[in-house]
C-alpha cells in the first residue's frame, strides 16, 4: 500500500516537472509508474489495455524492454497484452 502511494506521488510530481528544462520530471514519472505497475494489479490491467489498443506504443515498449536492466524488463513484461488469435 505504501509503495503504491509513493508511486502515485512520484508520478504526479514527475508529470508536473516534465516541462522543466532538465528532463528529471520524466525520470521521476517513470519511476513512479514502475512502482505502481509493480504493486497494483489495476494499473497493470490499464497499461495492458493501452498496449493492446495502441500497437505502436506496444512495439516501442517491447523494443525498449529488451535494452532495459532485468528488474525494469520484468516490470515492462508484466504489462504485456494477451496474445490475440487472428480470425480467418
Amino acid at each position: 500500500m505504501m509503495l503504491s502511494v509513493t508511486g502515485a506521488l512520484l508520478l504526479v510530481i514527475g508529470l508536473v516537472l516534465i516541462p522543466m528544462p532538465v528532463p528529471i520530471g520524466l525520470a521521476i514519472a517513470i519511476t513512479g509508474l514502475a512502482l505502481l505497475i509493480h504493486n497494483n494489479e489495476a494499473v497493470r490491467q490499464l497499461i495492458r489495455r493501452w498496449r493492446q489498443r495502441y500497437p505502436a506504443i506496444n512495439d516501442k515498449l517491447r523494443r525498449a524492454g529488451a535494452a532495459l536492466p532485468k528488474p525494469l524488463r520484468r516490470i515492462v513484461s508484466r504489462t504485456k497484452p494477451p496474445v490475440q488469435q487472428r480470425s480467418k
